[in-house]
């Protein structure tokens, strides 16, 4: 059956330096809904970014009589203004309606790519012929990797910031073949990154086997979440897994990157 495609627009007051932001929900699978945020800037956008945040992928989008509310502890969500002021069209991304947390396996899943591929296919009947540029964090990288995969075709490229390897419950991108993507890929790693599953070394090596460009970060500070039972509070969104305290300077060599200008490929904050 030919799913109906349900928008909601709500207004948007804390972004009012841009134009026209909005909210959908789309139908995407039968009975699921995938809700995302749309944040334009005032000119003709130059490219589309989706992004994917890291941990369990709960953007939790609402909405009060006068504004958008979403979770802003991630590097992504604190820095859509950044990403907007260089001229892009930023789709923040939600959970779907039927999963509370997004897992590792979920990002890779067919059902997750479906949902995507709706939210791209939304956005093209927008912004006709818009570039399309994924990016992601920590586990949201791993969404990034396989809707680029997936959507071979749609998508221009792919940013990889301190990218989920493996934990003791699953393989995320560890031993992924980046050969197989034919967009242009980032990576980007903070030097000091504390997180056990996200190691900068490893992604040094790989970006050196594979010859992608990254951008490697210091500066900063860390502010580590800690609560009882907490095993690894350097990865949480206020540590420099998150590039706490450099989200501007690293936004700006993203955007370069993506804009195809030339970018700094070591940020000090």
């Amino acid at each position: 059956m030919k799913l109906q495609i349900i928008l909601t627009l709500i207004g948007l007051s804390s972004f009012s330096a841009f134009g026209n932001p909005q909210a959908f929900t789309i139908a995407t699978r039968e009975g699921v809904k995938q809700t995302f945020l749309l944040v334009a800037p005032n000119q003709q956008p130059k490219v589309a970014l989706l992004m994917f945040p890291g941990g369990p992928g709960r953007a939790n989008i609402r909405s009060t009589e006068t504004e958008i509310l979403f979770n802003k502890n991630g590097y992504l969500q604190r820095s859509i203004n950044y990403f907007v002021s260089s001229g892009m069209l930023v789709a923040l991304i939600d959970r779907p309606s039927d999963l509370e947390d997004m897992s590792v396996n979920f990002r890779k899943s067919d059902e997750h790519m479906q949902d995507i591929g709706e939210v791209i296919k939304n956005i093209l009947l927008r912004y006709k012929d818009i570039p399309i540029y994924i990016i992601g964090i920590s586990r949201g990288s791993v969404s990034a990797t396989y809707v680029a995969k997936h959507s071979k075709e749609k998508v221009s490229g792919v940013v990889l910031m301190a990218g989920h390897l493996a934990d003791r419950r699953s393989v995320g991108l560890s031993g992924f073949n980046y050969k197989t993507l034919q967009q242009r890929i980032l990576i980007v790693g903070h030097k000091n990154e504390g997180c056990p599953h996200t190691a900068f070394r490893d992604w040094l090596e790989i970006a050196r086997s594979y010859n992608i460009p990254m951008i490697s970060v210091t500066g900063g500070y860390q502010k580590l979440e800690m609560s009882a039972g907490d095993r690894y509070p350097e990865c949480r969104p206020w540590a420099h897994h998150n590039f706490l305290g450099v989200e501007k300077p690293v936004a700006e060599e993203i955007s370069n990157w993506i804009l195809q200008k030339a970018f700094r490929s070591d940020v000090n904050g």
